[in-house]
């Protein structure tokens, strides 16, 4: 959470539930909204951090984050970051989930 408000961001919530999904944190900078999914590695035996966040909950990611787009009238933009810890090293990786990916066509006109 320090991580972003060292940056400018203002925290909306933490562990905000938006149906079956936890979003970690919901921050605000501007008019843009920004779901940050934190995942935490201590070694890298299974993979690192960044490749703990799979299709599905991706997907979810984007559903909850296009639910609080709706309910917020200040978002004009969204995106969702992830914050990659691997042990002691932390990585901020803006933009990890792309709607076009994940999203069909009709979900993707929705962002």
């Amino acid at each position: 959470m320090v991580l972003y408000l060292v940056r400018g961001y203002r925290v909306v919530g933490r562990n905000v539930r938006v149906g079956r999904t936890q979003v970690d944190l919901v921050c605000r900078r501007g008019n843009q909204l920004v779901l940050v999914e934190v995942k935490l590695r201590r070694t890298m035996a299974h993979g690192g951090a960044r490749q703990a966040l799979g299709y599905d909950q991706a997907r979810r990611l984007l559903r909850a984050g296009m639910w609080l787009r709706a309910r917020y009238p200040w978002v004009s933009g969204m995106r969702v970051d992830l914050v990659a810890i691997d042990g002691w090293r932390v990585q901020i990786v803006r933009s990890a989930v792309d709607g076009d990916t994940y999203l069909s066509d009709s979900e993707r006109v929705m962002l």
